[in-house]
């Protein structure tokens, strides 16, 4: 999953506001999935949000390691540790009526970024294990709740896929645990879930935009009934 979605608009006519100097807009600029922007003799002054996938100014942003950044707003609503059960019980019910039965019981780490780049080789929000007994998640520390939210629902597909054992090819298992994370944030429909869905969308990954956009075509014409369908059709399966 990733956050880093910016759109270069050349030389053009905008009442907008750079999000760093607040000036309005003249010539081209860079603009995020919320809308928000930042003019060309600003860019070195932004960054984009791991969580959110927001514009932000850098020297008010989180540095995490790696060269990524959190924003202010996600830092202070990121989930208290007496808030994470009642998100993974709430993500764990969305998938469970959209009819996604048999997610594993897991046990849940929020991590730092270090963790998780020391094992994916590169920043990432999640990451699930499951070695035949145990399953694991581990999420980025420092994600607002509905990123948070977004991650685990990601996560608890790759554990479903595992239990279930299925072996499919990596656009497609990546594309059903994009497609969980699109239902959970359908489902909270906030403007910050709304973005992050547009990200997910609009993906240019092969296999994470690629693989979600597969799945979902499956998902439009039937739910996820169909989707299982097709994946016992084509997916092996072999049992743990």
């Amino acid at each position: 999953m990733t956050s880093k979605i910016l759109t270069f608009v050349k030389e053009t006519f905008s009442l907008s506001k750079c999000v760093v100097c607040g000036n309005i807009i003249v010539g081209a600029y860079y603009a995020d999935e919320m809308g928000n922007k930042v003019c060309m003799h600003h860019k070195d002054k932004a960054v984009i949000c791991l969580s959110c996938g927001c514009l932000c100014i850098k020297e008010k942003a989180t540095i995490i390691g790696h060269n990524q950044f959190v924003c202010e707003s996600c830092t202070s609503c990121s989930p208290q540790d007496k808030d994470v059960q009642k998100i993974t019980s709430y993500v764990r019910k969305v998938l469970f009526d959209s009819g996604i039965e048999g997610i594993p019981s897991f046990n849940l780490n929020r991590v730092e970024l270090d963790v998780l780049y020391e094992a994916m080789g590169k920043p990432c929000l999640g990451l699930a294990k499951y070695n035949g007994v145990h399953c694991d998640i581990y999420v980025l520390k420092y994600l607002s709740r509905t990123c948070f939210a977004s991650v685990l629902a990601h996560e608890m597909l790759h554990l479903w896929q595992y239990k279930n054992g299925f072996s499919l090819r990596q656009d497609i298992c990546e594309g059903i645990c994009n497609l969980g994370s699109y239902v959970v944030l359908k489902s909270i429909g906030t403007k910050v879930a709304q973005t992050r869905m547009a990200i997910i969308e609009k993906d240019i990954d092969h296999i994470y935009g690629d693989g979600f956009r597969k799945v979902k075509s499956v998902y439009d014409c039937g739910g996820w009934a169909m989707v299982i369908k097709k994946i016992k059709e084509t997916g092996k399966s072999s049992h743990h």
